[in-house]
């Protein structure tokens, strides 16, 4: 038995009449005749009006009126007559006190149940029908006395209701103190009720009920026989019900249909007898069709469901399909916009691998009318469309500008303004662009926030340029300084930054690990060069997180 909690004491439980105890007391004495009955229910003739009421309804159906307690003892015999007593005691209990939270009717017709249903599975179990019921009208008094003796937390009786019992008792013990169970069992034994049935109200939810004492096994099943007039999930209730009664007391489907098709009128015959108010009560097979249609309609709804979920994904299929034949037009667009093939022996050559369908980077070459050879190489802040967006944009600066200024620094710096305008709060673009005259091999560079450009002379420390101006699209007045120097017999390398932070088996690449794969490939050709640094960052390396790309200039 669970202790009770040091702040209750015992004179804090209900207690019955004093008539009602000593007659229920008397009836479990040898020694007590039904004469000595008699007089002690005597005391209180409201009390006796209320058996003999009880004893002559319905319920009993005696063919021969019953006119005292003591006829009422033998005709019931003593522990019948004590079963009686306690339904009267228990009923009367908590009799006009104000309990929050919770309808006393609703229970009281809910423990009537459980008590119907008790003596039902009695009857086909073999055992003492009356004793049965009376224990299965107490099992669950333990919370009323909880509401009772713990109005808050305020949860209504009807959120526990709902649940079946083993989600229920789970819901009480979180809320309260000890569960209906532990308390039922201290008023019982508060009470001196016998032993036996004692136990059997403090044990009926054990999680093992096989070989246990026959009326806490009896109580256990006829809980969840009762629940599945109760619980809002009467289906569920009902196939658990079936196999717990079938383990606890080898009962087949029909044995446990018939006590439940039988529960609705024995319910009200018993609340009848004990001066109970019910209301209407279904019959099983209303529940079982009203269950029927709410699992129609939940099975309709997922059907539906289903449906919306088929044609949703049908949906996200034709948009990513279309979504990718509108990327793919991006990327050829974007492909388009860097350099074509150039005649053998042109100075420049560049690769740019995305890492996504659409790039950030870029990269451009040409001649200028004079012989000169423009080039450039940019990347811009983030990813995806919005950076491809501006790169084209920016690609597109470049090609236009150039062609028509040759100061470089000025060229630079109207970019800037145009970008500062219009692009997106937060966006901008490094930018490293140069002009080179083959024939003298003078080189100038601007470089607005980009990564050092390298130039590379065979006997010689290499060489960075790096940047004197702050990216494009941060200040709209900014200046730009340019780098001159003369290229003769030396190379010149642009690259991005997903060049130098690609990370690999031995980590991250750095500007040595270019200059390493730089040197290791130096006998080949342009492009071949090229294409060689970019195979060896993919191979034995992951998917690439960032652009790659990378420009080469050959000085004369």
């Amino acid at each position: 038995m669970a202790a009770l909690p040091a702040s209750l004491k015992p004179a804090d439980l209900p207690t019955p009449p004093k008539v009602a105890l000593e007659v229920m007391q008397a009836c479990s004495r040898d020694d007590c005749s039904n004469a000595d009955l008699g007089v002690l229910a005597g005391r209180d003739p409201g009390f006796t009006a209320e058996a003999l009421r009880i004893v002559n309804s319905a319920w009993f159906g005696f063919g021969q009126e019953v006119r005292t307690v003591a006829h009422a003892a033998v005709i019931l015999g003593q522990q019948a007559l004590r079963n009686l007593v306690l339904c009267i005691a228990v009923r009367d209990a908590l009799k006009g006190v104000a309990i929050a939270n919770i309808d006393t009717a609703g229970f009281w017709e809910d423990a009537l149940r459980r008590a119907v249903a008790a003596r039902l599975l009695a009857a086909r179990c073999g055992h003492d029908p009356e004793e049965a019921f009376t224990a299965g009208l107490l099992q669950d008094f333990g919370l009323l006395v909880l509401f009772y003796l713990y109005p808050e937390p305020a949860v209504p009786w009807a959120q526990l209701r709902a649940l079946d019992p083993a989600h229920r008792l789970a819901r009480e013990r979180e809320l309260f103190p000890l569960d209906h169970a532990a308390m039922g069992q201290a008023v019982a034994t508060q009470w001196e009720l016998p032993g036996d049935l004692c136990a059997a109200i403090g044990a009926h939810h054990d999680d093992e009920q096989d070989g246990r004492p026959r009326l806490q096994v009896l109580l256990a099943a006829a809980d969840w026989l009762a629940a599945v007039y109760e619980c809002d999930a009467p289906g569920a209730c009902l196939g658990r019900c079936r196999t717990l009664l079938g383990e606890w007391l080898t009962l087949g489907e029909d044995d446990i249909e018939q006590c439940l098709a039988a529960l609705p009128a024995a319910l009200e015959e018993a609340a009848g007898g004990l001066g109970l108010d019910t209301r209407a009560q279904p019959s099983f097979e209303e529940l079982m069709r009203e269950t029927n249609v709410t699992l129609a309609e939940q099975n309709l709804s997922y059907q539906e469901l289903t449906l919306r979920l088929e044609n949703t994904l049908r949906e996200r299929d034709r948009l990513a399909a279309e979504l990718d034949r509108e990327l793919e037009q991006a990327r050829q667009i974007q492909r388009a916009l860097l350099p074509g093939p150039m005649p053998e022996g042109f100075p420049v050559a560049g690769i740019n691998e995305s890492a996504r369908q659409l790039s950030g980077d870029f990269y451009d070459y040409f001649s200028l009318p004079g012989g000169e050879v423009f080039f450039c190489l940019g990347d811009v802040s983030g990813k995806g469309a919005n950076a491809a967006i501006l790169m084209s944009k920016v690609a597109s600066l470049c090609r236009c500008l150039a062609k028509q200024m040759d100061d470089l620094p000025a060229m630079v710096a109207t970019m800037n303004r145009e970008i500062t305008e219009t692009s997106a709060h937060g966006m901008f673009v490094t930018l490293i662009c140069g002009r080179y005259a083959p024939g003298t091999g003078d080189l100038i560079l601007v470089n607005a926030g980009h990564l050092p450009a390298l130039v590379l002379r065979p006997g010689e420390k290499p060489r960075l340029l790096k940047a004197r101006g702050v990216p494009l699209g941060v200040l709209e007045d900014s200046v730009f300084e340019p780098d001159t120097c003369n290229l003769g017999g030396a190379r010149l390398y642009l690259f991005s930054d997903g060049i130098t932070e690609h990370r690999g088996a031995d980590g991250e690449l750095g500007l040595g690990g270019l200059m390493r794969l730089l040197v290791e490939s130096w006998r080949a050709a342009p492009a071949e060069q090229l294409a060689c640094v970019i195979d060896s960052l993919r191979s034995g390396a992951g998917e690439a997180q960032d652009d790659l790309t990378l420009l080469r200039l050959t000085g004369a």
